[in-house]
């Protein structure tokens, strides 16, 4: 049995060597083959190529993580993922710090994202709105520089900056719903997304009726949204009934009256005025 190890250098502000240092503390007494996951071209032809026994392991943050699901259709049982990256969302979903977390648990059934008539598999979450503007300035901030980004910080520049509200119409399984002065709309496969904001404290990525929640923050002013902030690392934002609604559902369409960002598990996309998410097909046919 061979073990193989994929690391990305670019992960944690181009610090993922320091996730294949801890991997190899963990598997010290295991021969290891060891690649720059960069490197790779195709996947499934990796996987294809290798023995059913031998372990893979992917070191990299939730983007890596997302990458790669939505890259590679056959993955096996022994593929596992260790976390190092600048959120961790995943990992702490899950409370798998510094653990080998085995990937096919998690990410055999994901939902997926349709924009620009493509798909794509989310782990975390999609938003719509603020918190893709965030992250959009946040991954522009870790181009240009090697120390820590504050997401914190970047947010509340944001809010008493130039970020315009909006106006959403979503659909919940077809029920329609219509929010003035929309900050985000997030759908939800986890709790977390931006570095430990707990959005959805109720959400189960491993429940069996796989349902997903969708958040959205609506008519509130800028202090309260800043009152938000204090709350939202312990999912207390929800008690704000007035401007924090949430929603689960099987199959949810969000629309803005005007283009906006869209962030799939950190990863932005630009000038996007809708979206379409869907459950994946085995609840859904459930």
């Amino acid at each position: 049995m061979r073990v193989y190890v994929f690391y990305n250098p670019k992960s944690n502000n181009e610090t993922g060597i320091k996730g294949l240092e801890k991997v190899k503390e963990i598997l010290k007494n295991e021969t290891l083959d060891i690649c720059d996951i960069t490197t790779v071209n195709n996947w499934n032809s990796f996987f294809n190529n290798i023995n059913k026994t031998d372990s893979v392991i992917i070191i990299g943050g939730d983007g890596t993580l997302n990458h790669f699901v939505n890259e590679c259709d056959n993955y096996t049982d022994n593929t596992y993922y260790f976390p190092c990256g600048n959120g961790n969302d995943f990992a702490r979903d899950i409370k798998g710090d510094n653990k080998l977390i085995p990937i096919k648990k998690y990410t055999k059934k994901l939902p997926v994202c349709m924009i620009n008539g493509k798909n794509y598999k989310f782990i975390n979450g999609v938003g719509m709105g603020f918190d893709a503007y965030v992250c959009s300035k946040v991954n522009d901030l870790r181009q240009e520089t090697k120390k820590s980004v504050n997401y914190v910080g970047v947010a509340l520049k944001g809010v008493f900056g130039k970020y315009k509200t909006t106006n959403a119409k979503v659909l919940v399984d077809g029920k329609e719903h219509n929010f003035k002065n929309v900050w985000f709309a997030a759908t939800m496969k986890g709790r977390f997304c931006g570095g430990g904001f707990m959005l959805t404290p109720k959400q189960n990525r491993l429940e069996e009726d796989g349902k997903l929640s969708l958040i959205v923050v609506h008519n509130a002013p800028k202090l309260k949204i800043l009152y938000a902030f204090l709350l939202v690392f312990k999912g207390k934002h929800t008690k704000l009934k007035k401007s924090v609604t949430i929603l689960e559902g099987y199959d949810i369409k969000v629309e803005f009256d005007k283009p906006s960002y869209l962030q799939i598990d950190g990863e932005t996309h630009t000038n996007i005025s809708s979206c379409h998410l869907e459950a994946n097909k085995e609840y859904i046919e459930v």
